[in-house]
C-alpha cells in the first residue's frame, strides 16, 4: 500500500475573484487574514500585503513598511503620540553638511562636527558628539542639530603609558589591566601575560586551565604526575569484546584508588571518554556498557549513567542503564544533597563559632 503526501490546505480568503496563497492554519484563513480576524472582528478582512514590496503609508514618506502600515519613524510617532493617525508629521532628513562625504570609498561618511574622524550615528553626529549634544538639550537649528556649543572629542592616548606595556588604552592613560589595577588600590605592576601554548614541556596544544592544555590539566585534577599526552595507539582489527578487554587493561586506563579506571585516551570537551567504532566516534562508557552485556546497539535506547559520579571512568562496574529522566532526577537530587551538605557545614562552623565566643566570654 501505497502513502500519498496531504497537500495543505489553502486560505479561504477571496478578494477580486483571486484567492489567498497562503496555506490555512486556523479557521479556513492564513496566520495573516486569522490576525486580522482576531484584531478587528467588525471590519472585512482585506488583502496582505508583500513585505517586501509594502511602503510606509504616509503620504510622501517612501520608506520600507514595518507595520501598522507604517515604517519604523511613523511608527514609534503613532505610538508616542496614542495611536492618533493625524498627528503623525514628516520624518526629519539629516543631510550631510558636505555632499562629497557620502563619495568616500567605504560608503560611509564622517562625524557633521568639523574635523571629526568618526563615523556618522544618530542625527548625522557620532556617538561621543551626540551625546554632548542630548546633554545640551538637544538644540535644533533649521530642524538639523546645532553644533556650535558641541567640543572636539578628548582623542585617547593611544597606547598605556605604563613601563613597556603597549597594550591598547582604556582609561586614565591605562590599559584595562593596568586601569583595573589602580581601581582596585594595588600598585602597577606588570601584567601576567596569557600563555599561548601549555606550560608542559614540549606539549604545544593550546592552554585550557592554570597554563595546561585540556589533558595535562586533567592528569593535575587527577593527582597524577605531569606525563607526555599522546593519542593512544589503537589496536586494529580487535574483535568488540578484545577491545573492551584492552580498555579496562593498565595500557588504555589507570586504577585509582577509590576503584575507578581512568581513561588514558583522548575525551571531548565534557570530560567523556571518546572512541571511533561502529562508524561513528562512540561514547566510550556506552560502548563498554552495550558490549559487556551483550546487548543489541540498534534497539538499545537508555543512557548509560556513572554510578561513581567520575565522567573519565572505564569500570564496568560503575556503569548502569538509566532512562534520561532517571540520569536528570539522579543528576538533580545529587546536586541538591551537595549544595544541602555544604549549607550545613557552613551552618556547624557558625555555631561552632558561637559557641567559641560563649566560652571566651563565660
Amino acid at each position: 500500500m501505497t502513502s500519498t503526501k496531504r497537500r495543505p490546505k489553502r486560505c479561504s480568503f477571496i478578494a477580486g475573484g483571486d484567492r489567498c496563497e497562503r496555506d490555512a492554519v486556523s479557521g479556513g484563513l492564513c496566520h495573516g487574514h486569522d490576525a486580522q480576524a482576531r484584531r478587528h472582528p467588525d471590519q472585512d478582512l482585506a488583502p496582505l500585503h508583500a513585505a517586501k514590496d509594502r511602503l510606509c503609508e504616509f503620504e510622501g514618506c517612501g520608506r520600507r513598511h514595518n507595520s501598522h502600515g507604517l515604517c519604523s519613524g511613523h511608527k514609534q510617532q503613532l505610538r508616542a503620540r496614542d495611536w492618533d493617525r493625524s498627528q503623525l508629521t514628516p520624518l526629519q532628513r539629516y543631510a550631510p553638511q558636505d555632499d562629497k562625504d557620502i563619495a568616500r570609498d567605504d560608503g560611509l561618511r564622517p562625524c557633521a562636527f568639523p574635523v571629526c574622524p568618526r563615523v556618522v550615528g544618530p542625527k548625522g553626529l557620532c556617538h561621543g558628539h551626540y551625546q554632548q549634544w542630548r546633554r545640551a538639550g538637544q538644540p535644533l537649528k533649521d530642524r538639523v542639530p546645532d553644533i556650535t556649543d558641541l567640543q572636539p572629542l578628548r582623542i585617547s592616548v593611544g597606547k598605556c603609558t605604563f613601563q613597556k606595556c603597549g597594550k591598547p588604552h582604556q582609561a586614565n592613560g591605562l590599559c584595562k589591566g593596568h586601569y583595573n589595577q589602580a581601581r582596585e588600590g594595588r600598585g602597577l605592576a606588570t601584567l601576567r601575560q596569557a600563555a599561548t601554548q601549555c606550560g608542559f614541556d614540549d606539549c604545544d596544544r593550546d592552554p585550557h586551565a592554570r597554563g595546561l592544555c585540556g589533558a595535562h590539566y586533567q592528569q593535575l585534577l587527577r593527582g597524577q604526575p605531569l606525563s607526555p599526552i599522546g593519542e593512544l595507539p589503537y589496536p586494529e582489527g580487535l574483535s568488540d569484546d578484545e577491545l573492551l578487554e584492552w580498555i579496562c587493561s593498565g595500557e588504555a586506563s589507570t586504577l585509582t584508588e577509590g576503584g575507578c579506571r581512568i581513561w588514558n585516551g583522548s575525551t571531548d570537551p565534557n570530560r567523556y571518554g571518546r572512541i571511533p567504532r561502529w562508524g561513528e566516534h562512540l561514547l566510550l562508557h556506552r560502548f563498554l556498557y552495550i558490549t559487556a552485556h551483550s546487548l543489541d546497539r540498534a534497539t538499545f535506547g537508555d543512557s548509560v549513567h556513572h554510578a561513581c559520579h567520575n565522567r573519565g571512568c572505564v569500570n564496568i562496574d560503575h556503569l548502569e542503564a538509566a532512562t534520561a529522566r532517571e540520569n536528570t532526577l539522579e543528576m538533580h537530587e545529587r546536586l541538591s544533597l551537595k549544595k544541602n551538605i555544604a549549607l550545613r557545614d557552613k551552618r556547624i562552623a557558625e555555631l561552632e563559632a558561637e559557641n567559641r565566643k560563649l566560652r571566651i566570654s563565660d
